[in-house]
């Protein structure tokens, strides 16, 4: 467990020897393409309103809390079997993409990372794509990034972090009909490795042309 917090030698070892992905290659739902789809996301845990524990973790007096000190959490978890592959945790005050990013180490060749908009930062997503795995993530709204080029598919190719991550974009309006028979329509967009289904290894680039359909492989950005 490469948590934050202080954790008994014993409980870490525990930890260590029961973690980690467990589906076999047939489970539905644990796969995309060959692909061991994992997740990472964040919750809030309160803690009990100790002295030696809210020395650490600070109280909450805002009208939406309840005073209790707060925990963060962070998980890495399998999605087809809910597995828990790693899990970090400490005070509230730091961003979910900070603990997000000692969880990488337990990533790998052969995994999609799913997370949501919380995590999109360009630094994350880059170091993401060392470890070898591929990333699927849901943009922010404000994140409006720049069209390098389209893909015969409607997605298209840009640069995150002034110019130092190139990503894909895929960007789709999702309509939703409630209960009470309205209707909400809100545009998503998802960024991904920088490639088409041709490639196979995070990082490697395409130059989408029209001739014949097919795109044509470029040099590595």
């Amino acid at each position: 467990m490469p948590g934050v917090g202080w954790v008994p030698s014993r409980s870490r070892a525990l930890f260590d020897a029961v973690s980690g992905p467990v589906a076999r290659r047939e489970m539905p739902g644990a796969r995309w393409r060959g692909l061991r789809t994992v997740a990472i996301d964040g919750t809030g845990v309160q803690v009990a309103d100790r002295e030696a524990v809210t020395a650490r973790y600070a109280e909450r007096g805002s009208a939406r809390a309840t005073g209790y000190p707060l925990l963060r959490l962070v998980l890495l978890v399998e999605t087809g079997t809910r597995a828990v592959i790693g899990a970090v945790f400490g005070p509230e005050c730091e961003g979910e993409q900070v603990y997000a990013a000692r969880l990488l180490d337990r990533l790998g060749a052969g995994m999609l990372l799913l997370m949501d908009a919380a995590f999109d930062g360009w630094q994350l997503l880059r170091d993401v794509q060392a470890t070898q795995a591929h990333y699927l993530v849901r943009s922010g709204a404000r994140r409006c990034p720049t069209i390098q080029s389209r893909l015969p598919d409607r997605s298209y190719l840009a640069r995150l972090g002034g110019g130092r991550l190139a990503v894909r974009v895929i960007e789709a309006w999702v309509t939703v009909t409630l209960q009470d028979g309205s209707v909400r329509r809100e545009q998503w967009r998802l960024i991904t490795i920088c490639s088409t289904t041709g490639a196979t290894r995070p990082g490697t680039c395409w130059r989408c042309t029209t001739s014949g359909g097919r795109p044509r492989r470029r040099t590595r950005t």
